[in-house]
């Protein structure tokens, strides 16, 4: 429930008063809080005040993303200056998590519905997929399925059309899906191999990403692209201890995240460069690749010595989906650290 300031408006202190009390007693039911929406410029208020604090339905129901103050009880009073989910709008935004179903796609699609947004779990297989959104909208997160494959034009050029019909809007573009092949050798190099891994991780990636693109620009006022990436891909990076299993193995692999990187970079200063170009909001868009870390999943060689877990490894990725407008864009992260490459 929205309540408001007390000591200005005397005859409206008393109505927004008696719906703080009413909220406290019924706050015994599901958690219900009362949110003071600061003083906003509305047609309620005076022209003269400049500061507009939008609040958005889905804030009844985040409780991790709020100051501890505020998390108390469930009939808690909370200003919404408490409130740490970034570049909220009046609308809940929508997020595109590819290859969601599992690991650390499917603990980003969790993070990301434990932050309030609209959540499309992109997934090839339909039994999969719908089993990874029941077991998250048992826990109370908007999750959708969202059926795709990547590797087929015209599946992802109808996701797309289903996406706009259906949500109206894309804020954030997840690309997590990929394929690492453990067997194949650098020599000899099976080439059909290495074809079938760029085929899922790099050109998939552009294709997802392109056809996408237009309806983040038209429909959302800060686009958010990531790409889930690896230092396995760079120079800079690929001859650390922690890579002792991966190198010299893993080469198609290694190939496709570097053409990755490259592409996401590129797509980066173009929309910062020729926004205009662009169109829509390409000026206020942010792309970046990331670094999950060493996760515990099926993906990761002798995953019994990864360092995080699939949760912990999301943190990045949820990091760069939700920059502030003063963000970076451009970049390859691991835990908001910038990696060289």
């Amino acid at each position: 429930m929205l309540s408001g300031g007390g000591s200005v408006l005397r005859s409206f202190a008393p109505r927004r008063c008696a719906a703080s009390i009413l909220t406290r007693k019924i706050a015994v039911l599901p958690p219900i809080k009362t949110i003071c929406t600061d003083f906003s410029c509305t047609y309620l208020t005076s022209p003269r005040v400049l500061l507009v604090f939008a609040v958005s339905s889905f804030i009844f129901a985040v409780s991790n993303p709020i100051c501890a103050t505020c998390r108390s009880a469930a009939h808690a009073f909370i200003p919404t200056r408490h409130i740490k989910l970034i570049a909220m709008s009046a609308l809940q935004k929508v997020a595109l998590v590819t290859g969601a179903n599992r690991g650390i796609g499917f603990a980003t699609a969790r993070r990301l519905g434990e932050l309030g947004f609209k959540v499309l779990l992109g997934a090839r297989d339909a039994k999969r997929g719908e089993e990874a959104v029941r077991t998250l909208r048992n826990d109370k997160l908007d999750v959708d399925l969202l059926l795709m494959k990547p590797t087929e034009h015209a599946s992802v050029e109808a996701a797309v059309q289903k996406v706009e019909a259906d949500y109206k809007r894309l804020d954030v573009l997840i690309n997590n899906a990929a394929l690492m092949d453990f067997d194949n050798k650098m020599f000899p190099l099976n080439i059909q191999r290495m074809r079938e891994e760029f085929e899922i991780n790099f050109f998939a990636t552009v294709d997802i990403t392109n056809s996408f693109l237009p309806l983040m620009l038209r429909s959302s006022e800060a686009p958010r692209l990531v790409f889930v990436s690896t230092p396995l891909g760079t120079h800079e990076t690929v001859d650390r201890p922690q890579n002792k299993y991966a190198h010299p193995n893993l080469t198609a692999y290694k190939c496709t995240k570097t053409a990755v990187n490259m592409y996401a970079h590129n797509l980066a200063k173009y929309l910062e460069k020729y926004p205009e170009e662009a169109g829509g909001s390409a000026a206020s868009a942010k792309v970046n690749c990331c670094y999950p870390g060493y996760v515990q999943t099926d993906m990761c060689f002798n995953s019994q010595e990864a360092h995080f877990t699939p949760y912990e490894g999301a943190e990045t990725s949820v990091w760069l989906a939700t920059l502030p407008a003063d963000g970076p864009t451009g970049g390859f992260y691991h835990r908001s650290e910038k990696l060289p490459w």
